[in-house]
């Protein structure tokens, strides 16, 4: 999934679907898990994605093309 950072308005946007991924990705670690599945966050997502991309920034910070 894409998202995008936007430094003037300090917004980060996330696809319309983005939530309902969020839900499958969940539904699925219960079926996997069990109930006792530790869900996914889609807040705690964009932060680790985020923090992943700062530790790192000459491998993950990239220009478009």
């Amino acid at each position: 999934m894409k998202i995008t950072l936007d430094l003037d308005n300090n917004e980060i946007i996330v696809p319309k679907h983005f939530y309902d991924e969020i839900a499958k990705i969940n539904a699925q670690l219960i079926k996997v898990v069990g109930e006792g599945a530790q869900r996914i966050d889609g807040k705690d997502l964009i932060r680790k994605s985020f923090e992943t991309a700062m530790a790192n920034p000459d491998t993950y910070i990239k220009s478009r093309q």
